[in-house]
Formats: C-alpha cells, sequence, structure tokens
C-alpha cells in the first residue's frame, strides 16, 4: 500500500522531470513514509535514486544509486514511489521494482491478496523471486500474460508497469476502484499520480492549468454528487475508471483506454443448479475466505467496527476463521441518537476484541478542517468523514498500520432504503405494484413515491426547461444555492442534460452504484483517511473477486425478501454476528452530529475563512448574511446541504487561495 507518481514526456527529453517527480512524490508522502524511490529513462538507461531523507541501500536492482536532489540530467520518463511497507518489510520490496534483466519497471500500490498462489504457478512456468512481495509476484504476472495478467488478480490495486522493449506504459486500477489513479494527457505529457494533489504539482512546470472544473460544482451542490464523472473537480485531471487498463504506446502515441471487468449479470436460473441452503453456505464460505486472505499481514492489523452489518461480519468471521483478540476502533458521540457504540460493544464482547473509541468534538472538527479537505483533495457533502478521519487517526497512534473496513457491502446486497424502491418498482413488474405496496406501511409507500417522483423531476423534467426557469425552481428547493453566484450557477445548468435512461432495476441500480457512482465517493474517503495516517484499508466487500461475482450472480428475491434488506447476507453470517446486530433495521454508518456540529462552527468558521468579500464562485456576503440562520432552519440535521458551502470555501481557499 503506498503512493505513486509519473511523468513522460511525449515529446523530447527535459531537465523538469527530476524536480518535478520529486515534488510530486513529496505530496504524497503521507501515503508511503517508510521509502521513496525513484527511477528516470532516457532511451534505454534506467537512472534509480531516493530522497535525502533516507539511504542509499544495496545494490540490486531494486535499489536506487543516487539521490534525486542532486540529479540535474535530461529525461524523458520519471517513475516515483512512496512505500508503506506491509508485505516482505525488507530493502529487496523497494519500488520502483524491475525484473532482473531490468527491461521491465512497476510502480504499484494495493495488495494482491492470491499473490501466494500466483507465485507458485509462475514458479511452475519457469520463473523465478528474489522477493517475497506481491509487487515481483505483479510484475512477472504481467511478463508472463501482458494486459491480462488483472484477469488473475484478487484484490486492490494501481499501478504503472515500463516496458523499455516496447516503449510503452501499461496502466490499471482494480475492480471497484478501492485505489485510486488519476492522470493527466496533454499533446506533450502524460503524468499520474495516487491523488489529484500530486498532478497539480504539474501546474508550476507549466504541464498543467490549475482550473475548477465548472460541471462538477453543478453536481456538487445541486445534485448530491461528487467527481461520478471522468474529469475531477480539478479541469483536465481525469480519474481512470474502475475495471480499466491505460495501454499507451509511446512509438505510435496510441492511448488507449480498455474495460477489463466484465460484469457478471444476475442470473434468473442460478438458482435451478443451486438450492438456497446451498448458496447460503457458498456465500458464507467465500466470505469467510475474503475475510482470512485479508488477515495477512506483516505489521499490526486490526478492524473499524460500526456496529452496523458490514463491519460487524468483517470483525465476526475474523473471530471465526481465528479467534484472536483483535484490535477494533469505533466512534461514538455525546448525543446518544447518533452513537452505535452499545451494538459495537455487543460485538466486540462476542469476538473478544479489544476495541478503542473516538470521540471528536466540534472543536476539534473547526481545528481538523483545513487538514480533512486537504486530505480528501475535494469539497466533502458530511461531517461523517471527519468521524472516519479521526477513526483512523485513533488507529494511527494504536499503531496499527492495516484496518479492514466494511465499505461495499451495501451497493453488493442491496441495504440501502432505496434499494427497496428500485425492487419494488421493477424486479416484479408495474403490472402487481399496487398490490406489493400495500404490504408495506404509508410511510414506506409515501418514501417510495417521493423518491422515483425525485429521480424523474431531476433526471427528466429538470433539464427540459430553460436554464433560467431550472435556476429558479432549483433556488426555490434549495435555498443553499444562495451561497453560490447566480451567474456561476446559471453558466454550469448549461451542462445540466435529459437522462434517457429508464428508472433502474434493483441490479441495474446495483451495478450503477458499485461501478464509478455511490461507491466511488465512499471508498474515496477510505482511501484518503487512512492514508493520510499511513494506514492500508482493507475492504473485503469491494476488492475480492469472487465474493463480488458471487453477489452479482445471486437473484433479486434473495437480495430484498418480505421487505428485509440484505436478506441473504444475513443468513450466511448469522453464525458469527450478535442477533442484535442481524436484526437491526435501522442504518446510520459512523453518523455525527451534523447539524450541531455545524452550529457551533459557524460563527468561527466564518470570521476566519470568509473575511475576503471577493469570491468567485460563492457570495461571501449572502454566507455570512444567511449562512447562520440557514444552519438553525428546520432542514434535517443529517442533510449533506448543510457542510457544502463550508467544505467548499474551504477546499477553495487551500488549493486556490493565490
Amino acid at each position: 500500500m503506498c503512493g505513486i507518481a509519473g511523468i513522460i514526456s511525449l515529446k523530447n527529453s527535459t531537465s523538469k522531470l527530476p524536480v518535478a517527480i520529486n515534488k510530486m512524490s513529496k505530496k504524497i508522502a503521507h501515503r508511503g513514509p517508510d521509502f521513496e524511490g525513484f527511477v528516470l529513462f532516457n532511451g534505454n538507461e534506467a537512472f534509480t535514486a531516493t530522497s535525502k531523507e533516507f539511504e542509499i541501500v544495496g545494490n540490486q536492482n531494486y535499489s536506487p544509486k543516487n539521490y534525486i536532489e542532486d540529479v540535474q540530467n535530461e529525461f524523458q520518463i520519471a517513475l516515483a514511489h512512496r512505500r508503506l511497507s506491509i508485505i516482505d518489510l525488507s530493502e529487496k520490496a523497494h519500488q520502483p521494482m524491475c525484473d532482473i534483466q531490468g527491461c521491465f519497471w512497476i510502480t504499484f500500490n494495493g495488495e494482491i491478496y492470491n499473490y501466494k498462489e500466483i507465485r507458485k504457478n509462475l514458479i511452475e512456468l519457469g520463473h523465478f523471486f528474489i522477493t517475497d512481495s506481491d509487487t515481483e509476484v505483479l510484475l512477472k504476472s504481467y511478463i508472463q500474460w501482458g494486459s491480462a495478467c488483472v484477469e488473475y488478480f484478487n484484490g486492490m490495486w494501481a499501478f504503472a508497469i515500463f516496458d523499455k522493449q516496447n516503449n510503452s506504459i501499461f496502466c490499471s486500477r482494480d475492480r471497484l476502484g478501492v485505489k485510486p489513479f488519476y492522470y493527466v494527457k496533454t499533446k506533450e505529457y502524460f503524468a499520474f499520480a495516487s491523488e489529484q494533489k500530486s498532478i497539480l504539482e504539474l501546474a508550476e512546470f507549466g504541464i498543467l492549468s490549475k482550473e475548477i472544473n465548472q460541471e462538477e460544482i453543478l453536481d456538487y451542490f445541486v445534485f448530491g454528487k461528487i467527481e461520478y464523472k471522468q474529469e475531477s473537480f480539478f479541469k483536465n485531471i481525469f480519474e481512470l475508471k474502475a475495471g480499466f487498463n491505460i495501454q499507451f504506446n509511446l512509438n505510435e502515441d496510441k492511448f488507449l483506454i480498455k474495460d477489463f471487468n466484465s460484469q457478471i449479470k444476475n442470473d434468473a436460473n442460478f438458482l435451478q443448479s443451486n438450492s438456497k441452503e446451498n448458496l447460503i453456505e457458498e456465500l458464507k464460505n467465500t466470505f469467510i475466505n475474503s475475510v482470512q486472505l485479508r488477515l495477512q499481514s506483516d505489521v499490526p492489523l486490526g478492524a473499524c467496527l460500526s456496529g452496523g452489518l458490514d463491519s460487524s461480519s468483517i470483525v465476526g468471521a475474523a473471530n471465526y476463521y481465528s479467534p484472536q483478540n483483535l484490535k477494533v476502533f469505533t466512534a461514538t458521540f455525546d448525543e446518544e441518537k447518533y452513537s452505535e457504540s452499545n451494538f459495537a460493544n455487543s460485538v466486540a464482547e462476542a469476538t473478544n476484541s479489544n476495541m478503542f473509541v473516538s470521540s471528536p468534538t466540534s472543536n476539534e472538527l473547526l481545528s481538523d478542517l483545513e487538514n480533512l479537505m486537504y486530505c480528501q483533495d475535494i469539497p466533502i457533502w458530511s461531517t461523517s468523514t471527519y468521524s472516519q478521519f479521526r477513526l483512523m487517526k485513533l488507529a494511527s497512534q494504536n499503531n496499527v498500520k492495516v484496518l479492514l473496513d466494511g465499505q461495499g457491502g451495501d451497493e453488493l446486497f442491496a441495504g440501502y432504503p432505496h434499494h427497496l424502491i428500485h425492487y419494488l418498482y421493477y424486479q416484479k413488474g408495474n403490472k402487481n405494484f399496487s398490490q406489493l405496496l400495500n404490504q408495506y406501511s404509508p410511510i414506506t409507500t409515501k418514501s417510495i413515491n417521493r423518491y422515483y417522483q425525485k429521480w424523474k423531476f431531476f433526471n427528466h423534467w429538470l433539464p427540459k426547461l430553460p436554464i433560467k426557469f431550472q435556476y429558479q425552481l432549483l433556488m426555490k428547493i434549495y435555498p443553499d444555492l444562495m451561497f453560490i453566484k447566480s451567474r456561476y450557477l446559471l453558466e454550469a445548468l448549461s451542462f445540466n442534460k435529459v437522462n434517457k435512461e429508464k428508472f433502474p432495476t434493483l441490479n441495474e441500480q446495483l451495478e450503477l452504484e458499485l461501478n464509478n457512482q455511490l461507491l466511488k465517493g465512499y471508498l474515496k474517503c477510505e482511501d484518503r483517511c487512512s492514508m493520510f495516517f499511513s494506514i492500508e484499508s482493507r475492504t473485503p466487500f469491494s476488492d475480492d473477486k469472487y465474493l463480488i461475482d458471487l453477489a452479482r450472480k445471486i437473484p433479486t428475491e434473495l437480495k430484498i425478501n418480505n421487505g428485509n434488506l440484505k436478506q441473504i447476507f444475513r443468513e450466511a453470517v448469522k453464525d458469527f454476528v450478535p442477533n442484535e446486530i442481524l436484526n437491526r433495521k435501522d442504518k446510520m454508518g459512523f453518523s455525527t452530529p451534523n447539524k450541531r456540529w455545524i452550529q457551533d462552527i459557524t460563527p468561527s468558521f466564518l470570521d476566519k475563512h470568509a473575511s475576503e468579500e471577493k469570491n468567485e464562485i460563492i457570495d461571501i456576503r449572502n454566507l455570512k448574511k444567511y449562512y447562520p440562520s440557514y444552519v438553525k432552519s428546520n432542514i434535517p440535521s443529517n442533510s449533506p446541504r448543510l457542510f457544502k458551502p463550508i467544505s467548499f470555501l474551504v477546499w477553495q481557499n487551500i488549493f486556490f487561495k493565490n
């Protein structure tokens, strides 16, 4: 688990590269404090280096020979790696790593959990290994199978491999996008990194112009979407989609992006050859195996524990597989309705785990605001991210370098309340819809209709209106839009297009959420919060190939049954999860006293961050005048709209101050 970066000059060698790659690497030092490595190329000659922060060690192919600060030559390619040592802690496993002939070089972020199995296969095919790392297995897999290597991997990854023989770059990102990969491509340069802030360093060298992507502002403030598209909040910085590869032939300047993640659709005939009982047993074993694989570590390991079904199942499965005094980390608050500590305590006691509790306050949120936004690279929508931020900090303070977490369980097995709506509308057919609704309470029926009408409004009706009418209507619906300058919002609305897709069925909705939508935002927060404190976060629901494939094949009627969400998963984990967790109907997930916190910090926030009247996007006068009363209005406490003006302004001041 690490940080990666690279720059390729597509025209000529340049002396910019050593300085630029060093700056890019320094921006992601938190992702890998254990070592920093570089390799630069001019033609076929490889020039290896580290920074003066570390010692030059060894004489092997994977070890540096120089200090990057002293390098002044001209180069065409530069790769960087910040190492967080998890598997094979020796210096032999430093990166960028190459094969023994020095023909293939890799910079890799992630974990390949089945690397021992693949390694055995490769040895049988004639390969030999110098390290015990999964990085060398990944590199040899590429040498053996080319781009098809990713089909063998069970895990999470983002990597780039330079093939000197063919003068080509191969990049890849894991199936659901657990590990980040951002890039910029111009006529003269191709560059990539684990975080946007690293790529922004290239603005100093004229490789990139630092600008806000206007289309993302509309998605963020109006539609509640954060970087659903490939272009990020920063204009011209793109995100490689989950489950995609980049194949870049430098000789021909041929740049291809290809999907390798073939989706396994729901199979209506799946139960014909699998009884429900057998499927439950298969799911149980697959899940336990996924957790077992993620317990591999050469450093201290723990788990996040919210008290919800997903995190509780992971802790329960870890104990079921191998009873141990696992360190678990949870968050609690002084308002009981936001605390799940009683559920977390129940799991900790049942599994004999050692529980550590984070109890963040509004004052601490205020003091950490800038670090939080810097950590995330983009504005966030809720103070719940701060809860996760503090939990990771607590784990770091207790010397844990690896944490298991439950992101992805709801998207795989239908765990959100709105999944019931997609199930009812289409999965059983519209003819029986009225009859189906009679099975549920009037409150549920009302929320179903409200959700559907809202979907139709934003996807079909609103974009058909003239832009000025859209603006007027949105201002009435969302008072917080008064904090955005009207000119900017009107311009942003020009990007709003009619969605021609039909209301999705449950499985269609799950696929949308798994692939570059809802889950994408949660995984991004997970990665940034954990890596900011140099912790590797492992997410079995999001990075286990076999669990993901099996979940996609499970019929809809087994995921939701009689209004119960995630029904088949509940049955699969009942042997190692307390009944009070299995029977929970509420859903929280590190909820926070969102509204009270924001009310508490508003006066100090406005004094510090809204002192200047000039702002291109935020209407500072309206913010100062109306924001205090807005956060005291009857808007729901958990509304994601409350925190957005604060979050955006802090983010803007950090990345666009000058």
